[in-house]
């Protein structure tokens, strides 16, 4: 009397939680199989997913590390008749998303092929990858690459996992950000040179309203609105120098938290800060200086025998 073999499958689900989505289908000879999760607990130590993905451009590779709420399992049972049969299994996984420094976010994936390795019989490994058009892509172990298409066939497991880790292109982010920066610094330099040259209208402007009406005017409250005037200027041109280069990244692809809003906010602010009073004292000193000068010239103007 013939056996007929009864095996149980375990699946580990990177990227999926702890509940089994309904997009969960497995397949026995295109029958569709009941299935049910189990837990972390159950699995063996060694199918557990890479602790890295490979770095892009021959970088360092990338950690990659699966929290509770990103890591599902689930589990059926098959009664496996002689010969050869053919078994299906599709479900969606969310890749997982490392913010690193770069203006766009990488993107890691692991497929776990450690279990293949104790099987009595191996039939072979055709691996077909599609990546988006033109993004810079890692994959491991390597595979061959035609256009957004990764292939690779193997004879028996070629490593504990199919690693990947994809970024969206920077596109001219760079250029743009350079220019946005020269900008900003441009505009730093040109508050001060703003302040500078008003102090001196407004020194020779109280002069001649003293000269005219014998009363002198505080040149302090026409420095302080310039040089708040130039505040406002670098704060938004630093906000602007941040924020304006991350519109020519890909959607839904910029590196762009609330840490990264905050941190833009405070550094504007920041400067902002430093720059509000030096600005004021570069429009005060210049105002009571050229005063002084117009006073002192009137006056020796006014000397006997000057005409």
């Amino acid at each position: 009397m013939m056996t007929i073999p009864r095996i149980i499958c375990v699946i580990a689900l990177g990227g999926m939680g702890w509940r089994v989505p309904k997009k969960f289908e497995v397949l026995f000879n295109d029958l569709p199989v009941v299935r049910d999760r189990v837990p972390p607990t159950q699995l063996p130590p060694s199918w557990k997913p890479p602790d890295r993905t490979p770095g892009l451009q021959g970088s360092e590779g990338i950690s990659y590390r699966l929290n509770r709420e990103q890591s599902g399992r689930s589990a059926f049972t098959l009664i496996v008749p002689p010969g050869p049969q053919i078994l299906k299994v599709r479900y969606p996984a969310d890749p997982l998303k490392y913010w690193g420094s770069e203006p766009t976010v990488k993107w890691q994936f692991a497929y776990v092929l450690t279990p293949a390795r104790s099987w009595t019989v191996f039939g072979g490994l055709n691996v077909t990858i599609h990546v988006p058009e033109d993004w810079n892509v890692a994959c491991s172990p390597e595979m061959t690459r035609e256009g957004s298409v990764f292939k690779g066939s193997f004879v028996k497991p070629p490593a504990d996992a199919i690693a990947l880790t994809l970024q969206a292109p920077k596109g001219d982010y760079d250029q743009f950000a350079a220019s946005a920066g020269a900008l900003w610094y441009s505009t730093i330099v040109g508050a001060a040179i703003l302040c500078w040259w008003g102090g001196r209208i407004r020194g020779r402007a109280n002069a001649r309203i003293e000269k005219e009406t014998g009363r002198k005017r505080n040149v302090w409250p026409a420095a302080l609105g310039l040089s708040l005037f130039a505040g406002i200027m670098v704060f938004s041109m630093g906000i602007l120098a941040e924020f304006g280069p991350r519109q020519t990244l890909p959607r839904s692809q910029a590196n762009f938290s609330q840490y990264d809003i905050n941190w833009t906010r405070n550094k504007a602010i920041l400067v902002t800060i430093i720059v509000v009073p030096i600005a004021f004292t570069i429009c005060q000193y210049m105002a009571v200086n050229i005063h002084r000068e117009a006073i002192d010239e009137w006056n020796w103007k006014k000397r006997p025998g000057r005409i």
